[in-house]
């Protein structure tokens, strides 16, 4: 009779997460249920970053126009403890209702009211959709997933309540952020052809 052996996965917090040093140039890692996931080898290639350019322009534009809060970018989003989930998504917004004090260092414990996410070719489904519960149960009240490469996106409002919006579409900013609008494509920069 051999004896079995049974191996136990060291959980990791937010905080020891945050100590450990940076990693090589291009690797963007997460920390998700108390494990590092590698988010991306590689850097986003021009789909992407003139899509996070557009949105990042109209949203904080409407934002500061209209006083409604603060756009942040790619900056940690504490999104659960025990385990610790912290998340790194291309935008998010906070309204000044909900926004908390900035902290000088490390991330936000409170959740956004928005998150964007910017689908990159080695983004699995799979991936998007475990984010998009983990933000939904933390209390994000709205989530654009947004795809360059077939320009259109879907918005979040609850596992039950979604939109799936094509180029010529108008995509509103609901409760989240009232009076906002503006067509899909107009999320995708210019790209000349």
């Amino acid at each position: 009779m051999t004896a079995s052996s049974t191996s136990t996965v060291q959980l990791m917090t937010v905080e020891e997460f945050m100590l450990r040093p940076a990693c090589e140039d291009g690797v963007l890692e997460e920390l998700v249920d108390g494990k590092v996931v590698v988010n991306s080898l590689s850097r986003p290639q021009i789909p992407h970053g003139e899509t996070y350019r557009a949105v990042h322009w109209v949203l904080n534009v409407f934002v500061r126009e209209k006083k409604l809060g603060r756009i942040y970018s790619e900056t940690g989003v504490l999104v659960k403890r025990a385990p610790d989930t912290l998340r790194g998504p291309d935008l998010y917004f906070f309204s000044y209702e909900t926004m908390p004090d900035v902290p000088e260092q490390g991330f936000f414990e409170c959740i956004p009211d928005l998150v964007v996410e910017i689908v990159s070719p080695n983004d699995t489904a799979s991936d998007l959709h475990h984010k998009v519960v983990q933000y939904l149960e933390a209390g994000v009240k709205q989530i654009w997933v947004i795809y360059p490469s077939s320009k259109d996106i879907v918005v979040y409002h609850s596992l039950d309540r979604v939109q799936h919006l094509q180029e010529q579409q108008i995509l509103e900013g609901g409760s989240v952020l009232p009076g906002f609008t503006c067509k899909v494509k107009d999320l995708f920069g210019e790209i000349r052809s």
